[in-house]
């Protein structure tokens, strides 16, 4: 067998990057359309009042604080409308999300664009480590953005109504 010289003996080869099916091409540049009437419904729908209490979110449903994520929505309409003091105050976190989904995006459609694939996929453990790694950032995410909501305090987040919120506010 004969080895190439520019390669160690003992050293995996990876295969090239394969190419993208048509499914799939067509399914990133679907994924691409969704995102791009997202970020229009962003720009051009208000914002909810304060007084509208509609809640989709559970955690904020059974204790009036806000989980991780909210005011994320609002504070990513505040980017796309270039107001970054209005965004850091709804939820900073979603600067964040929009920076590496923004990356990872130009990855994806670069790579639906030439129609193959240009990293292989993550391994196994990998996916979980981030997984983990990810769920254990949110944790103390989550009390320190509902610590800065009771403080500060963001009536647009915190429903300052609920029982478990009148309690933690009677110190």
């Amino acid at each position: 067998m004969r080895v190439c010289p520019s390669m160690k003996p003992n050293t995996p080869h990876l295969p090239p990057p394969l190419p993208l099916g048509r499914s799939e091409r067509t399914a990133r540049f679907l994924f691409f359309g969704s995102v791009g009437l997202v970020v229009l419904w962003l720009i051009f729908w208000p914002f909810p009042t304060p007084a509208s209490k509609l809640s989709f979110c559970s955690f904020h449903s059974l204790t009036g604080l806000p989980c991780a994520f909210c005011g994320g929505t609002r504070a990513v309409k505040a980017m796309v409308h270039w107001d970054w003091a209005s965004a850091m105050y709804f939820n900073p976190l979603a600067i964040g999300v929009v920076l590496v989904g923004g990356v990872l995006g130009a990855f994806l459609l670069l790579e639906a664009a030439l129609g193959r694939r240009l990293a292989g996929p993550l391994r196994p453990r990998l996916r979980w480590a981030i997984l983990l790694v990810g769920l254990l950032a949110i944790l103390p995410w989550n009390w320190w953005h509902a610590a800065v909501a009771l403080k500060t305090p963001k009536p647009e987040l915190v429903d300052f109504s609920h029982p478990v919120v009148k309690f933690l506010l009677k110190e």
